[in-house]
């Protein structure tokens, strides 16, 4: 019975954990050296760190820029109208050969005869894409857009841009205060005025245009509400004068019918 919990009084040898050996980390090379070329004084940031470090517009050499190929960015270059008039080309052969319409092929070859100034045609393609999809609001805008281009558009025209842009507002909400601005002044131009100011009664910022001012009052005028039409004259005539020759004229007149021309002459 003596020995017989004996394991119990056993002592556990302890072992000891050989010691971690440190290996030497392995150092990284260097990153390779950048070697700049050198600078002429020429470019643009040693042009850059010679104002930031105050050196005279004279110390600092100009940019060359004999490199530097100006264009007019409205104006299509001889490779631009080969590269539209190919696109004009695949897009027929895929209106031709489509088994049903389709308005996208439509619009977008539309809008490469506008873009080499074949307006007739490009109308000719809006339409087609309206046929197709009733809802196409971009044909719409551009259809009405592109019929005011006409030099002295009829009645009739107006009438059916009139059309175009109403629908516009309900299909294409890309451009919903511009096309309210364009209908009011369509509106003008077909002596219904009573519509033009409602439509302008719906354009949000409607004075941020002074032409919107001018073409409000003008309709007042001729509906003779005059002391409408002189409250949006006499707000016309207090803001500064454009740089526009027209904005300066029609400024001008403006000052001289609210305040009259000696002190229009005087100021």
């Amino acid at each position: 019975m003596g020995n017989r919990f004996s394991w119990r009084r056993k002592k556990k040898v302890k072992v000891e954990e050989p010691a971690p050996v440190e290996v030497p980390a392995e150092a990284e090379p260097p990153p390779p050296e950048v070697v700049l070329p050198e600078d002429d004084g020429s470019s643009f940031w040693a042009s850059a760190f010679g104002m930031k470090a105050g050196q005279t517009k004279e110390a600092i050499p100009p940019l060359d820029v004999s490199g530097v190929q100006r264009r007019d960015p409205n104006a299509l270059t001889a490779e631009d109208l080969r590269g539209v008039a190919e696109v004009c080309a695949e897009l027929e052969e895929r209106i031709e050969s489509a088994t049903s319409g389709d308005a996208d092929l439509h619009f977008n070859l539309g809008l490469t005869y506008f873009a080499v100034g074949r307006r007739a045609d490009a109308c000719t393609q809006f339409k087609a894409a309206l046929s197709v999809d009733a809802t196409f609001g971009r044909a719409y805008t551009h259809l009405a857009h592109m019929l005011l281009q006409e030099g002295n558009p009829s009645p009739a025209l107006l009438r059916e841009v009139v059309g175009y842009l109403e629908l516009s507002l309900v299909h294409d909400p890309s451009e919903l205060r511009e096309n309210k601005i364009l209908l009011a002044e369509v509106y003008c131009l077909l002596g219904d005025q009573p519509n033009a100011l409602r439509m302008y009664s719906l354009v949000d910022r409607v004075d941020d245009e002074w032409q919107n001012t001018f073409h409000r009052a003008t309709c007042h005028w001729e509906l003779q509400q005059y002391s409408e039409s002189l409250a949006l004259l006499e707000a016309l005539a207090g803001t500064a004068g454009g740089d526009l020759p027209n904005q300066a004229v029609v400024l001008a007149d403006v000052r001289g019918l609210v305040r009259g021309p000696a002190v229009v002459a005087a100021s």
